[in-house]
């Protein structure tokens, strides 16, 4: 009968055993994701304030020093009216000027556009920036898109004259952008295809 006692005992101590360790996982678990959640919500709330931030200084800063000679067409020196201004400027721009027509021709677009929509396409192009450097570097958390995007505007050597400036911006965030999008697909498809 001791026998059968103490390997009931046995037994049922393996069970509570057992369960006592599910229920660590499953607490442990709960905790991790938890803290996970905690973790994404901060970023989020952090990321929404830097974002608002951005947006303000973009605000702040307005066009100036080049922004006012590339808002107008660059051949007649009338402010742009239309796409066509834009187009017979950088067409002038290439034959007299300096020829980087891809950045110039983005530059006039946005300042054609206004302040404010200049100031938001600006925010966007720092949130695609940040994004395309993630998925560039392997990793796609919104922590690490976090971290991208604090370090784009943190180790930035002169945020006034790359960033809110708007030919800074035009010649800087967006091209940036661009090369950072083809250097991706050039090596994605050299890195797949057989050799």
């Amino acid at each position: 009968m001791t026998v059968f006692v103490d390997c009931g005992r046995v037994i049922g101590l393996s069970v509570a055993w057992r369960l006592s360790s599910n229920l660590k996982w499953l607490l442990g678990s709960r905790l991790k994701k938890e803290i996970r959640m905690m973790k994404e919500k901060k970023t989020t709330v952090l990321m929404l304030l830097s974002i608002i931030l951005l947006y303000i200084t973009h605000r702040a800063v307005p066009f100036m020093m080049d922004d006012l000679w590339y808002s107008t067409n660059l051949s007649t020196g009338e402010p742009i009216s239309s796409l066509w201004d834009i187009i017979e400027s950088q067409i002038w721009h290439y034959h007299n000027w300096g020829g980087r027509s891809i950045t110039h021709g983005i530059l006039q677009l946005t300042l054609w556009a206004g302040e404010n929509a200049a100031d938001i396409l600006n925010v966007l192009a720092t949130l695609l920036l940040s994004g395309i450097i993630c998925v560039v570097a392997g990793h796609r958390t919104f922590p690490a898109y976090f971290a991208a995007f604090s370090m784009l505007l943190g180790l930035n050597a002169n945020w006034k004259m790359s960033m809110f400036w708007q030919a800074g911006a035009a010649n800087y965030l967006y091209i940036t952008s661009f090369i950072l999008l083809f250097l991706y697909m050039f090596l994605t498809i050299i890195l797949i295809s057989p050799t």
